[in-house]
Order: structure tokens, then sequence, then C-alpha cells
């Protein structure tokens, strides 16, 4: 089932995550939601936080190295309970980003090329994974999700940010704004 997402100006993409004691069955169920989200919203990455749910959980899919221009999504999906960053290169790739939360907007962020990450499973289990490129990028970009960083952050100086990217960035608050009010007084 798909999850409505949460978009940039709403206070709960700056939270904090908090980390998961129980690997439950509403887990495992909104799991499965995310992976419907992600894939419905094209996405390649979607943090718990974006769908509402400030808890340190991410999926993913990775891109296909056999695909023609290493564009093609895997089938498979991967899910990150409680990860933790244990290791990334010094070497950082630059790479254009967007994010689900920040629909529309692309923008070139540098990070390392290569993240070792310790994660649990659903079934409970721990794994420790190393991945390069855009897998990294991805790993990268849902961790700080996590931490109430948006990728926007990540831009070198703000000032780097173009006027049509700040006043995209505006409107889209101001959408968030208007919407979070809408929801308001359907409740009333």
């Amino acid at each position: 089932m798909k999850i409505p997402l949460h978009y940039y100006g709403d206070p709960i993409l700056r939270t904090k995550s908090l980390p998961i004691s129980e690997i439950t069955e509403e887990i495992k169920e909104l799991v499965k939601d995310m992976i419907d989200t992600m894939d419905a919203n094209h996405g390649i990455g979607l943090a718990a936080v974006q769908v509402g749910r400030p808890i340190r959980l991410f999926v993913s899919r990775r891109l296909r190295a056999s695909s023609p221009n290493n564009e093609e999504l895997s089938k498979e999906s991967y899910v990150y309970i409680n990860p933790k960053i244990i290791d990334q290169s010094q070497e950082v790739e630059k790479f254009q980003e967007g994010c689900l939360s920040i629909p529309g907007l692309r923008l070139t962020v540098s990070r390392p090329s290569y993240v070792k990450i310790l994660s649990t499973q659903l079934d409970g289990t721990a794994i420790i994974e190393e991945l390069y490129g855009i897998d990294a990028r991805v790993i990268f970009h849902e961790n700080d999700h996590l931490n109430g960083v948006l990728f926007i952050d990540r831009v070198k100086q703000q000032d780097d940010l173009a006027p049509e990217a700040k006043n995209q960035l505006t409107q889209l608050k101001k959408q968030f704004c208007k919407t979070n009010k809408e929801k308001l007084l359907k409740r009333e």
C-alpha cells in the first residue's frame, strides 16, 4: 500500500530518527508499504521518516551492473534497520541527486564513493555490506534522512543554490504549509 510522503518544509524531515528495538509485524508491514511507495514514486531509496515515521529504517534498490548504462534497478529491494556506517572512502564523487521529499529538484552533491554499512535485516540478522558508486550514494542519502539531514544541506555552500532552486524550495514549503492547513481544517 502506498503511503503519503512528507515534503520539504515539514518539520518531521529534520527529526533525528529513533532506533528500532524490536522487529514487529508492524515494522514488516511498514517495510512493504515503503517499498510500494518508493516504487510508485520511481525512487531508488526511501527513509521511514519520509513517510512520517522517525525510526532508523530505510529501503533501497540497487542499479543492476548488467544493464547497458547501469541505469536499470534491481528487482530485489534492500532493507536497512538501525544502520551504522562503519567505513567510507576519502575519495568523493560528484553527482546529481534528487529526493522524493523535494520533487523536481536535482543538485550536484559530493559524497564518498565507497561505504561499509552494518545493519539489521527483517529476519533480525546483522549484515555488513560494502557498496560503491551510486549504490553507496543512496546509502549516504538515506542515512542522512535518519539524522534529519537533507541532500540540499550537502551542497558545498548554500550560496551555490541557484535562484531557481531557492524559488522551488520556497514554493514547495508554501505548498506543504497550505496542504497541512487543509488537513487540519478537515479534522475540525
